[in-house]
């Protein structure tokens, strides 16, 4: 649950007024407060679409759900949906489902694949895939990892290598 909002009074505006004349020229650029900068009108005026945007950047509300099942003691299969919003703050794509699989050759060997279809919004879909190898060894896991996204934006290739302690 995320209850974030905009602290307006934190936000500010800065217009900006040059003025020349044959004899003078002046100039103002300072900030002022969001709720200052509403009660402006005319050329200074706060753009209404500035305005909008700051109202409706909010978290949407999003529905995530994930599930995980030991198939055998060397096999374990997972499966994750989430359900966005295009609208608003993002921290991730509209909807996301994925699938992956993790198979110990060895109790200490995790290797693991995933795929998962992504829609960043109504128009842009895509996908991405990922595979891994890791150690478990006296409490600590060292693991590296590849993940390939492709969406009407690009592609992007991650290599990660992460160290986790667990404690003894």
């Amino acid at each position: 649950m995320n209850t974030f909002e905009w602290d307006a009074d934190k936000l500010f505006y800065r217009p900006g007024e040059l003025f020349f004349t044959k004899d003078s020229t002046s100039s103002q650029f300072d900030s002022e407060s969001l709720a200052t900068a509403r009660t402006r009108t005319g050329v200074n005026a706060i753009p209404a679409s500035l305005l909008t945007r700051v109202d409706e950047l909010k978290f949407k509300p999003v529905i995530a759900v994930g599930t995980a099942y030991q198939v055998s003691d060397k096999l374990r299969a997972t499966g994750d949906v989430r359900l966005g919003s295009a609208e608003g703050i993002r921290i991730g794509p509209k909807t996301h489902a994925g699938a992956g699989l993790e198979y110990r050759l060895l109790s200490w060997l995790p290797i693991r694949v995933g795929a998962a279809y992504l829609q960043l919004d109504d128009e842009d879909t895509g996908s991405q895939i990922g595979g891994g190898i890791g150690l478990d060894l006296v409490g600590f896991n060292l693991a590296a990892s590849a993940n390939r996204r492709s969406t009407g934006l690009g592609h992007d290739t991650i290599v990660m290598f992460t160290v986790f302690s667990r404690g003894m």
